[in-house]
């Protein structure tokens, strides 16, 4: 738990830019989900900061339309926190071609991808 508070609130008040000068590139997302190329003695918190940047915009935009990229999804009932990293990891194991794009941008695309909006 404490992991992922950590990895909340940095999410939410750290500022380290990407190469298009996003917040963070999908890149680095995965660098921090999976632990590659991060010092073994912060993984852990690496992860939960990964864990906290995904859940958190799942979280806040859960059926809205992003009008900049037209991404829109709904978090169906039951769904864990852990099935929405997973989508997300799986989705930036799979398209290595858009990870410098922003990883907003990309946790947006996977949750579009897997869970589309209905309304």
């Amino acid at each position: 738990m404490r992991v992922f508070v950590a990895g909340l609130i940095t999410a939410c008040c750290v500022s380290a830019a990407a190469d298009d000068g996003t917040f963070e590139s999908g890149g680095a997302l995965l660098n921090y989900l999976t632990g590659a190329g991060v010092d073994a003695e912060l993984r852990g918190w690496y992860s939960g900061y990964a864990f906290g940047f995904i859940v958190g915009i799942a979280d806040a935009q859960d059926g809205l339309r992003n009008p900049s990229t037209g991404y829109c999804f709904d978090k169906p009932l039951g769904l864990t926190r852990g099935q929405v990293v997973n989508v997300v990891r799986t989705y930036l194991e799979q398209h290595a071609e858009s990870r410098q794009l922003s990883a907003e941008s990309l946790v947006q695309a996977a949750l579009d991808k897997a869970y589309p909006c209905t309304r």
